[in-house]
């Protein structure tokens, strides 16, 4: 029943916006006509989950709206579109959502469109196209920067702090926090935030030197190089300085870095009075996945006791340096042979 008034719908919709108009007078009418009727038409698509065709009967619905120059009601047309595509196809629901976008962009709304282009980094999010994801919300950010909404932007690129952290951009990522950090430190209201910013900014910080150490081989001091970053966030808020979380992280880094036991107790330990983010466990696990690389790049002390020539120290299985030396054969008077001359010769016992 459904499909057939869709059907209905979008045949009405096609005739009436293709009507030849003589005389221009009533076109606009003809288009927001038809306009109407894609847009009945993809409501019954919806109902139906036919989301492709619904799509597409917005796309037209938007267009005509754009013909008969209602740009509020084409905005509108174009995000629903972007919704039914992101069903079936996201790159039409980009394209989608950034025609929307543009129309906000030309009449000054900045925030409208910076909300239409964050949906677009939730939906790139969600397909795992995180660097895509990354970009969109980046250009959500500059959006609400260009309508001087502070708050925001902060939030959207905290979202792309996040986001980083998972694509291993660490160093993007630890700009984002330690910014975000000390622009919201000398705030009453967001100083409060600031001990979480800097922890996940010290974790990124970890991980970034376990990756020095074990990619590029520069040989990370452990733990100094840690805890100068550390002590650097201690002067930027004292809440940090003071909480439970610089208190992990400096026991983190005096585990680092083979000591894997102690570093899951102090983990567990942290978890058990205040709950670990899952996106703070994906940094914890990289550091340990560090740990058990080092620790079995320790040296073997087993190896080379053996002298400069390669030898196993004499715990291995050579047979040319292991020569059994055969036992010694003791003398048995009674293997000699006795001669008749002998046994004649000897005295009568009884």
């Amino acid at each position: 029943m459904a499909m057939q008034k869709a059907d209905k719908f979008m045949l009405a919709a096609d005739k009436k916006a293709q009507k030849f108009d003589w005389f221009g007078i009533s076109k606009q009418q003809n288009q927001e006509d038809a306009a109407e009727m894609y847009a009945k038409a993809a409501a019954q698509y919806k109902i139906i989950k036919e989301y492709g065709k619904a799509g597409l009967c917005y796309s037209k619905s938007a267009q005509c709206n754009m013909a008969a120059q209602n740009d509020i009601e084409a905005k509108a047309s174009w995000r629903e579109a972007g919704k039914c595509y992101r069903h079936v196809d996201f790159q039409k629901a980009i394209d989608a959502y950034k025609n929307a976008i543009q129309l906000n962009l030309d009449a000054d709304r900045f925030g409208q469109a910076a909300r239409l282009q964050e949906e677009i980094g939730d939906m790139l999010a969600e397909d795992d196209h995180l660097d895509e994801a990354i970009e969109a919300y980046e250009q959500s950010a500059d959006y609400y920067e260009a309508e001087n909404d502070t708050g925001n932007k902060n939030k959207r690129l905290l979202k792309v702090a996040h986001m980083c952290g998972k694509a291993k951009k660490w160093e993007k990522a630890i700009k984002i926090f330690e910014n975000t950090a000390k622009a919201s430190a000398d705030n009453n209201l967001l100083r409060w935030k600031v001990k979480e910013y800097i922890f996940k900014a010290m974790l990124l910080n970890i991980c970034m030197l376990a990756e020095d150490d074990i990619v590029k081989k520069k040989n990370i001091k452990w733990p100094q190089a840690g805890k100068t970053i550390n002590e650097r966030y201690c002067d930027i808020s004292d809440i940090y300085a003071s909480s439970r979380e610089c208190k992990l992280i400096i026991q983190l880094l005096d585990c680092l870095p083979t000591e894997i036991q102690e570093f899951k107790d102090a983990i567990a330990s942290y978890d058990r009075i205040c709950k670990l983010e899952t996106w703070n466990f994906e940094l914890v696990y990289f550091i340990e996945k560090y740990m058990e690389d080092k620790q079995h790049e320790a040296p073997d002390l087993d190896v080379g006791f053996g002298g400069d020539d390669g030898g196993d120290g004499g715990y291995g299985d050579n047979d040319e340096q292991k020569e059994e030396t055969a036992p010694t054969q003791k003398h048995n008077p009674f293997d000699q042979q006795v001669s008749q001359q002998d046994l004649a010769d000897a005295p009568d016992l009884l």
